[in-house]
């Protein structure tokens, strides 16, 4: 479409810079231009010379007084303060932008967010920083008298208005050097008001006539628009080039009625004449809508009665609706609320009624919608006493963290109250209302239809129009959204941006603009309304009904909540192949596939980009669902704690993201998780811990703790994270320093304040000698080290860029899932035992041979990828920290380069995983022992005593392999009692289930050579493995795989081998192991006299010590049968150390004269 230039703009003069200009103002009296060069240069032209090359060179100091973009103060590179008044606010120094725009005074330390001293009405800004964190302010402008400021968002291609106030303040900075001080005025943004939209692309400049009548913006489009400000409308459009550069590009005379921009690509610079009297009477260049929306939330517990009441006011009945899963949207018109309410001409509104699901499933996820709301109606049932009125109390907490800085008003709404005479507490129901600030109290009955009218007529109350923010928008902008709403109202829940595009410009081909759709549906999603995605196959896709989002993140939420495998965590491999069921949506109300498949990408990105789950091992875990175990039980910490804070509002979606943001950092090591709880250790350099404990009614503590080896840098910068992300969502921190020792000695505020006032840095327990490091916070630490807040901030910056990077990484997984796969492939699991890393290993020389190996093989074997890891013990030397550090990032590249998953490793210890340091027996006088009471095995002469083993300690001593591997691995302990050392770990998906034993149970240092299967704990782990099979409810057969690490043939067998016949009887069929450390074929591969298959695998990198050196080092790769009838054992073996893995060709085959490398097990 063209657009015609109106009259009253005339162009006065075109000045060539002969370089690109990086930004351009006026001299107060409006009579000479100036221009920054890129090459850092100034330029000034007078404006009434006509001659053609009258530019003057210029030093910065001779329009110190005139330009907008002169810095006062630079510190660090990375401070930067402007003329007054200003904003305080924080913005991504490691952009462009280096803060030299304006009037404005602007901070750069590597993140935006606002000082909220400076702001105190927040709605708008707050929403910008919580929901499009990644943007800052880049332009800016105020009216001439400072009573409007206009701001637009980097990328952006809309302009946000505000009403200012101006106060005169003295201004203070101490973390300047030295400390900044003066009395200036200060701009005070206060209520936003308006969005102006018109523009296709990002607007990189805007500016205020000297008169306030208009607003000139320009942007990538090639255009510059001309806004009245009366009525917020476009009255001219300007074609030019523009720079591409976010800068001061447009500039109205401070003095006259005159433009300059900055033109042709950024070298030319042109001046327009401007009438404002003619612009002001000419009408608008093109058809504007003013819209505005009420947006009303609905929350409550579940059965509160949301949905019935959304149909009563939408549609005036009623009716029994089933449980809302996620979210429903009810749009009404104004009058629906007020006949009197009509909407004015040239207006659009419209009430949007968001009716949340309460289930506990869906609040995590609620609280990304929470924004911009105008009225929030808290419902629940009075008749059900106090549990309901805490339950509002905590609602209500959630409500106002989430709120901050919005004035959304909250009514309280009593429901299901049929009969009038029903007996409710009006005592605690008036304290409700007080204490929680709700406007009202309202009960009413969606059956009955009592209370309604009231109720609607106390919405309609609320929502002031006059004083509702507007969006000013052209007419075809607005048809796109209404056409958006037509196919949500007739059920389309996903559309491809292609089909969407065709769809419009068959409706309407003369007004079709393919960058209005563009700009519409960004505008869309940045609001809430709509999700604009990319695939994983690249294809942009439009998500209509956000309510899907809720409805299937609660899914997965409760998928991951009842993994049978004990974490709370869904395979990315899994989550879009057809083998994934979805709890909670009965499968007739699933999407089709390929727009089910859509709004899963898009859930998976939003709960990752809000810290709802982690990426961990190819698995996505979420952090809040972790059930108790019997360590957490106890209830108590194995470090002491160092200080604690007190927070309130939407608790777990701010213990999620804490905790998701430091393991994705990987800035405090490998991470463990339990039940409220996060660890992060370093091996070797000690951990840091979180707790959180819930105080009920919307209020939690956080503990934080460290061991006692953690360097004090570590202390400060983990500290100092932890209270920035607290303070990113609102809360007033209240930092307490309290020690709690290992023995549960609990040290007061007020004694621990002594002694740092005395210059101790730490403090003894007076009940077991012990003495812990004090920690003083992130206010102490931060004068200590000053530069502690820059690394703090780039910290966070690292940790968005990887979690930027994880979304990719899960989309590429997306994309690499075989959506068409059949039953007929078959499974392939990988066997190693006895890797035998020390401290000095280097997991990628162990694993780049057998990657190489592998991919081979799977050229030749023709799989895709492993479904199964067995490593069957001995993964280190000794047992240490660094050692098994070594060993899990060896796993972990093996589950990064063959698509597989934590849950997917089956991991048993072996004898050199034990702790060999752990002392696990007691020297007792053998005169005070009587050998003939004490069972064998248990004890052993030494000197003139007795060494007798300590029950308690002695199952310590697989602590180290839970610590250091296990837990970080899989993210659950590995059981420290023997009684739960038989692990049953079910893939029913592919119908086999792994019974996981400890045959080291009973080794130590004094008796090396004792393996063996505990006979109580296997019969314990077989009943829940039959448990597991029997509520599995399907008739597909199960192949059941035992794994341990000693063999039960050979040198070194396991003498007691009678538990295999129990393992038979309970329809064990094959069993792995490892250990073995022989050139013998047989024990290998054998059928056991018990009738079980054993398959055991030789050392994958056992030291010579362990073996001969004519011994190959081996590994097997299992080809396992979809029917489970044939198991085809592939052997490859490593003859020297260094060398290249090959096939192991010792198996008989059909010709005598060749060997195979692989055997069969047929059943």
């Amino acid at each position: 479409m063209t657009y015609k230039i109106p009259a009253g703009i005339k162009l006065r003069r075109k000045l060539s810079a002969g370089k690109k200009i990086d930004r351009i103002s006026w001299s107060p009296h409006g009579t000479q231009l100036a221009a920054e060069l890129d090459i850092g240069k100034i330029k000034i032209w007078d404006v009434d010379n006509e001659v053609a090359d009258s530019a003057k060179d210029a030093l910065p100091d001779q329009i110190h007084e005139w330009t907008p973009w002169n810095t006062e103060c630079k510190v660090d590179e990375a401070l930067f303060l402007l003329d007054s008044p200003f904003i305080s606010c924080e913005v991504n120094s490691n952009s462009d932008f280096s803060g030299i725009l304006g009037r404005v005074s602007v901070k750069a330390i590597n993140e935006y967010e606002f000082n909220y001293k400076y702001i105190p009405d927040l709605k708008r800004f707050y929403n910008f920083v919580r929901h499009h964190g990644k943007s800052m302010i880049i332009n800016y402008a105020y009216s001439s008298n400072s009573s409007i400021f206009a701001s637009n968002l980097f990328d952006s291609n809309t302009i946000d208005l505000f009403e200012t106030q101006i106060k005169t303040n003295l201004i203070k900075r101490h973390n300047l050097s030295p400390i900044y001080e003066r009395e200036a005025e200060e701009v005070y943004i206060g209520k936003y008001f308006r969005t102006l939209e018109g523009h296709t692309d990002a607007i990189v400049s805007i500016s205020f006539s000297f008169d306030s009548k208009f607003l000139a913006s320009m942007s990538l489009d090639n255009t510059i628009r001309l806004w009245s400000c009366d009525k917020w409308e476009t009255v001219a459009i300007i074609r030019e080039l523009s720079s591409g550069k976010f800068r001061s590009l447009i500039a109205f005379n401070p003095k006259f009625p005159m433009l300059a921009a900055v033109v042709d690509g950024g070298k030319v610079i042109n001046i327009w004449d401007l009438d404002f009297d003619e612009l002001s009477r000419i009408p608008s260049a093109i058809k504007t809508i003013h819209y505005s929306s009420a947006k009303i939330v609905f929350v409550g517990e579940s059965n509160a009665g949301k949905s019935c009441l959304s149909l009563r006011l939408s549609e005036d009945r009623y009716e029994e609706l089933e449980t809302t899963h996620g979210t429903r949207f009810w749009t009404l018109l104004p009058e629906q609320l007020d006949p009197v309410a009509v909407t004015p001409p040239g207006k659009k509104r419209d009430v949007v009624i968001w009716d949340m699901g309460g289930q506990n499933e869906y609040r995590l996820v609620h609280q990304i919608f929470l924004h911009d709301v105008t009225l929030a109606l808290i419902l629940f049932d009075p008749t059900r006493g106090q549990n309901a009125f805490k339950e509002v109390e905590e609602w209500n907490k959630r409500l106002d963290k989430q709120l901050s800085g919005n004035k959304a008003t909250k009514i309280l709404v009593g429901t299901k109250l049929d009969d009038e005479s029903t007996i409710i507490d009006e005592v605690e129901l008036e304290r409700l209302i007080k204490s929680c600030d709700f406007e009202g109290y309202y009960p009413i009955s969606s059956r009955t239809g009592r209370g309604i009218s009231e109720l609607r007529a106390a919405i309609s109350k609320n929502i002031n129009w006059d004083a509702s923010s507007e969006s000013s928008r052209p007419e075809f902008f607005q048809i796109i959204r209404d056409e958006v709403e037509n196919l949500k109202g007739r059920g389309k829940a996903v559309i491809s941006f292609p089909d969407l595009s065709k769809s419009i410009r068959k409706k309407y081909p003369l007004k079709f603009e393919i960058e209005a759709l563009d700009t519409v549906l960004r505008h869309l999603s940045l609001q809430g309304v709509v999700s604009d995605t990319e695939t994983a196959i690249g294809e942009r896709m439009i998500i209509l009904h956000i309510g899907e989002i809720e409805r299937y993140a609660g899914s997965l939420i409760i998928a991951a909540r009842n993994n049978p495998r004990g974490v709370p965590a869904i395979e990315e491999q899994i989550l879009v192949s057809p083998r994934m069921s979805f709890p909670g949506i009965k499968e007739e109300d699933r999407l089709p596939r390929l727009e089910e498949r859509v709004i899963l990408e898009c859930v998976v990105q939003l709960l990752i980009e809000h810290g709802i789950c982690l990426q961990h091992e190819g698995l996505l875990i979420f952090p809040t669902l972790f059930k108790p175990t019997v360590t957490d039980r106890v209830g108590s910490v194995s470090h002491s704690i160092s200080l604690y804070y007190d927070f309130s509002g939407a608790i777990d979606n701010i213990y999620s993201s804490l905790v998701a943001w430091l393991a994705i950092s990987e800035r405090f090591g490998r991470s463990r998780f339990w039940e409220d709880r996060a660890e992060f250790e370093i091996a070797g350099k000690g951990a840091c811990g979180l707790r959180k404990i819930d105080r009920g009614s919307g209020f939690a503590h956080l503990d934080v703790y460290f061991e006692d080896r953690t360097p004090q840098e570590m202390r400060d910068l983990f500290i100092s994270f932890v209270e920035s992300h607290l303070r990113q969502y609102g809360i007033e921190i209240q930092e307490r320093i309290e020690i709690t020792c290992k023995c549960s000695y609990h040290f007061s505020e007020e004694s621990i304040r002594r002694r740092i006032s005395n210059g101790n840095t730490d403090i003894g327990c007076p009940e077991c000698d012990v003495r812990t490091t004090i920690s003083e916070g992130a206010i102490k630490a931060r004068e200590i080290d000053p530069d502690l807040e820059r690394k703090t901030w780039a910290l966070k910056t690292e940790i968005r860029e990887k979690k930027d990077k994880i979304i990719e990484e899960v989309k590429v997984t997306f994309k690499k899932t075989d959506a068409s796969q059949t039953s007929l492939e078959s499974l392939w699991l990988l066997h190693l035992s006895d890797l035998h890393f020390d401290f000095k290993t280097d997991p990628m020389s162990q694993f780049q041979p057998i990657a190489t190996d592998l991919n081979n093989l799977k050229e030749s074997l023709g799989f895709e990828k492993l479904d199964y890891l067995v490593v069957s013990g001995d993964l280190t030397n000794h047992g240490k920290p660094e050692e098994f550090e070594n060993a899990r990032q060896f796993i972990s590249s093996l589950i990064m380069r063959f698509g597989l998953t934590a849950e997917r490793c089956i991991i048993v210890p072996g004898n050199h995983d034990l702790d060999w340091d752990e002392d696990v027996y007691n020297w007792i006088n053998r005169r005070l022992i009587d050998t003939e009471k004490l069972a064998n095995g248990r004890w052993i002469r030494q000197g003139d005593g007795y060494l007798i083993r300590n029950e308690e300690r002695y199952p310590s001593r697989f602590r180290s392999f839970s610590e250091n591997f296990y837990h970080p691995l899989v993210q659950k302990e590995y059981p420290l009692e023997f009684k739960d050392q038989c692990i049953s770990i079910p893939f029913f998906d592919d119908g086999i289930q792994f019974i996981a034993l400890n045959s080291c149970w009973e080794i130590d240092e004094y008796f090396p050579k004792r393996s063996s299967i505990n006979q109580g704990t296997l019969a314990r782990g077989l009943e829940n493995a039959d448990r597991m099979i029997r509520s599995f409810s399907s008739n597909k057969s199960v192949l059941k795989i035992a794994v341990w690490h000693h063999p039960v043939t050979g040198n070194d067998k396991i003498k007691d081998d009678a538990f295999l016949e129990q393992l038979r009887e309970n329809g064990i069929r094959v069993c792995l192991h490892g250990h073995v450390h022989e050139d013998e074929t047989e024990i290998i591969n054998y059928l056991h006299p018990k009738r079980v298959y054993v398959s055991g695998t030789g050392s994958f990198g056992a030291p010579v010590c362990e073996r001969p050196e004519s011994t190959p080092r081996l590994y097997s790769l299992l080809e396992i049968s979809r029917d489970h009838r044939v198991i085809r054992i592939h052997t490859r073996c490593r003859q020297r150390k260094g060398g290249a893995w090959d096939g192991w060709a010792v198996w008989p085959s059909e010709s005598a004269n060749e060997k195979r490398t692989y055997y069969e097990i047929r059943f």
